[in-house]
């Protein structure tokens, strides 16, 4: 019984996913940011819960990491469809919306016969994001540093802490994206073109 317990949090998150849309396109948006942030709080507990009670497994994790992805790519779209995202920080949800799906393919491909652990710089990307778009929802006009809103600069710290923790996970990985001979070979053309 105990094994479905950290799958259960992490479905809870596939779930309120749609939650939280139809919220912010009705406008809902007290009660948008409170499902939302019920639906984070998810992602602590399933880990949290797997290692009480030792029932971690590679199902787990990308179960995990796909809920996480899900909930923050279709929130955002969500917010940028009612327009609570200001022009000037597109281009941030884009990185953000980019990053996810490529990490999300690159893990479902190394993932093939091993385990693959969640690096803590993903971990506080997820974190980051989570407090940018509850404060999109809340408050996305309150004015900041230059006369942009606040959710706007909140975005884009999003945005470079998913670049970050994206390029450390290709590069931890990178053995295993384009195999041993090719990075050898690579390595070796660098020190020649060096």
């Amino acid at each position: 019984m105990k094994w479905y317990i950290p799958s259960a949090f992490s479905f809870s998150r596939l779930i309120l996913t749609p939650v939280v849309m139809w919220l912010i396109l009705t406008a809902r948006w007290k009660w948008a940011a409170l499902v939302f942030v019920a639906a984070a709080i998810t992602d602590g507990l399933d880990g949290a819960s797997a290692r009480l009670f030792g029932v971690m497994s590679k199902f787990g994790l990308y179960l995990d990491t796909t809920a996480d992805k899900v909930l923050i790519s279709c929130t955002l779209l969500a917010l940028a469809f009612s327009q609570r995202i200001s022009t000037w920080a597109v281009w941030a949800v884009a990185v953000i919306l980019a990053r996810e799906i490529l990490v999300l393919g690159l893990k479902a491909q190394i993932a093939v016969g091993r385990t693959v652990q969640p690096s803590w710089s993903g971990k506080i990307k997820m974190g980051i994001e989570c407090v940018a778009i509850t404060f999109v929802i809340l408050h996305p006009w309150e004015s900041g540093w230059f006369s942009l809103p606040w959710s706007d600069w909140m975005l884009v710290g999003a945005a470079l802490a998913g670049l970050q923790s994206g390029t450390g996970y290709l590069l931890r990985y990178r053995h295993r994206i384009i195999g041993p001979a090719e990075e050898a070979y690579a390595s070796e053309e660098h020190r020649w073109a060096a």
